[in-house]
């Protein structure tokens, strides 16, 4: 029973932490961006042909915030309990899908994921407390 519970736990708080970390829906779903009207700024802030806008994809993936690093350290050390073996597979099987989606965020959605980590990282530790590892 431990254990089924443990794994729900795993579950909900991957699916927690996948859903804190969905970009929110803009208000003007459906409307074109290219039929906005072009905003105009001064000569010097309109870009020269030559110049490459800076890439705006995810952060480095060290770049998370402490509670989610130390999720993962909560996680590893699962993986090490004996008694955990049953479940500990299909929840770090959970916890890799979740860390590869949050490695894909820019940095300020990675910042907003620091709840979810911590409460993941508490269950874990109750978890692994309750089971004596």
């Amino acid at each position: 029973m431990k254990k089924l519970t443990v794994l729900f736990s795993m579950v909900a708080i991957s699916l927690t932490l996948s859903a804190a970390g969905c970009k929110k829906k803009n208000a003007e779903e459906g409307k074109d961006p290219a039929m906005k009207p072009e905003e105009k700024g001064s000569a010097a802030e309109v870009a020269k042909p030559d110049e490459k806008k800076p890439d705006v994809a995810a952060a480095p993936a060290g770049d998370f915030p402490a509670e989610c690093t130390a999720y993962k350290a909560a996680v590893d050390k699962m993986m090490t309990c004996e008694k955990m073996k049953a479940a500990a597979g299909p929840m770090k099987e959970a916890f890799d899908t979740s860390w590869k989606q949050m490695e894909g965020l820019p940095a300020e959605g990675r910042a907003a994921m620091s709840t979810g980590c911590k409460a993941g990282a508490d269950a874990i530790q109750q978890s692994l407390t309750a089971m004596g590892c």
